[in-house]
């Protein structure tokens, strides 16, 4: 009775926080209109071909969404209303009423006749893997009852709670790395939790919604694993979790380099040594990450269509180092007489615009801001954070920090490394900005 009871008050911060951002998640799921979360249109329309006809959209087709989403799309304005300030969703009763008489007339079968493709083209999300949109497919069986509407704001919803999975996985991630510091892990988990750009996709119909807390389920299990050595139990899980990143975007495999950092690590503390049995022991949790992840690349090779969802035709030609290095530079620093010229419509500096103002907030189709004073303080504070950390590390001496600090470092370098190599080769190719 007495352990329960100290477990109850030891986690009661983070219940509480928890609470807090269901409600922060509910609003945002339910006040923002529908499809005005980025690329949503796409996002539920891949769903509900998978939900409808059992298979991720395809490649051919003669309707890119159903008529069921098209009309209801085309009765509140949706595709008006990106971007534009001046545009409102229509939101009376009488074109409710008005909608729901034509989607009468079209019957049930209007759900089900979207193919992902069509004479307008195809959907920009088909080349994303499925996992996601399964997990999305079990509100809009839920919901099968009611109309277009009830069901989109169900899967916000379910989506909502993959939110509260992130801010508990960083709450575990803080605990492993500094022990059970309840203050610490209430103001890391808080800042997950209460984010508002995370909390605004994470109540959208959006995979980032799957991916936010996979990468922090990572990043928790890797350092379990660098801290504890490793297992067949925790290095299975952490193997999982990274498959979950990558099976629900391409984005996912910027966690790769990481886990096997935090693989290797894990076992050679575990006492893993260069022997075969020793090494096949250590090698079985891999298996939970080489399975589910093959059996998609299967998948998509015998269906033939892409296992890595496509951003962009860039890439053709010969790689200019120096343009890279260009482009670096002018994201992160002011630019310098003699660089070669980003493209017209190019942030000045796009660390602000992207890294500082579009991660704390600027929502829909980026046509709402919060007030520049705002940006400027949420950026002096991020920085100081990473300075802070980067500090209290050496003091707290580098060396027994050093491993679980080159796997969180590693993670960053290689999802931003991966993000900025494809912006390049976009730009290069078709002078599109992509972050």
């Amino acid at each position: 009775m007495g352990l329960r009871r100290i477990a109850s008050a030891q986690l009661r911060p983070l219940i509480l926080l928890l609470v807090a951002a269901a409600i922060f998640a509910v609003a945002w799921a339910l006040i923002v209109p529908a499809w005005q979360a980025p690329d949503e249109h796409s996002h539920f329309g891949y769903a509900q071909t998978l939900a409808e006809q059992g298979a991720p959209p395809a490649s051919e087709g003669d309707r890119r969404y159903s008529t069921e989403q098209e009309t209801a799309a085309a009765a509140i304005g949706a595709d008006q209303l990106a971007a534009n300030l001046f545009a409102r969703p229509e939101w009376s009763e009488i074109a409710y009423d008005r909608w729901r008489e034509v989607q009468a007339a079209h019957g049930s079968d209007a759900r089900a006749d979207g193919d992902g493709t069509g004479p307008e083209g195809a959907n920009s999300a088909r080349t994303n893997p499925p996992l996601y949109y399964a997990f999305e497919a079990l509100p809009y069986y839920a919901g099968s009852g009611t109309d277009l509407f009830g069901r989109l704001y169900l899967m916000r919803l379910w989506s909502a709670l993959l939110l509260l999975v992130a801010a508990a996985a960083t709450w575990a991630l803080i605990g492993e790395l500094l022990g059970p510091r309840r203050g610490l892990q209430l103001a890391g988990a808080a800042v997950v939790a209460l984010q508002p750009m995370g909390a605004f996709i994470s109540a959208s119909i959006n995979p980032d919604a799957m991916l936010i807390p996979a990468f922090a389920t990572t990043l928790w299990l890797g350092v379990r694993v660098i801290r504890r050595g490793l297992t067949i139990g925790n290095g299975a899980a952490l193997c999982a979790a990274a498959a979950v990143a990558i099976l629900t975007k391409a984005t996912g495999y910027a966690l790769l380099p990481g886990v096997a950092l935090a693989l290797a690590v894990g076992a050679w503390r575990a006492g893993v040594r260069l022997r075969p049995g020793s090494l096949g022991r250590a090698a079985l949790p891999l298996l939970a990450l080489a399975l589910p992840v093959g059996a998609w690349l299967a998948y998509a090779r015998l269906s033939d269509r892409p296992a890595v969802n496509q951003v962009g035709a860039g890439g053709g030609g010969d790689f200019d180092h120096a343009g890279l290095f260009s482009y670096l530079w002018q994201f992160y620093l002011p630019d310098v007489p003699g660089q070669l010229p980003l493209p017209p419509g190019f942030p000045s500096l796009p660390v602000k615009d992207f890294w500082i103002e579009g991660f704390w907030g600027k929502f829909g189709w980026l046509e709402i801001v919060l007030p520049d004073p705002l940006y400027l303080a949420v950026g002096l504070l991020t920085v100081a954070a990473i300075a802070g950390s980067a500090f209290a590390l050496i003091r707290a001496g580098l060396r027994r920090h050093l491993a679980p600090a080159a796997f969180l470092l590693l993670v960053a370098l290689s999802l931003l490394g991966g993000l900025h190599l494809t912006e390049y080769r976009i730009l290069a190719d078709q002078n599109i900005v992509f972050n």
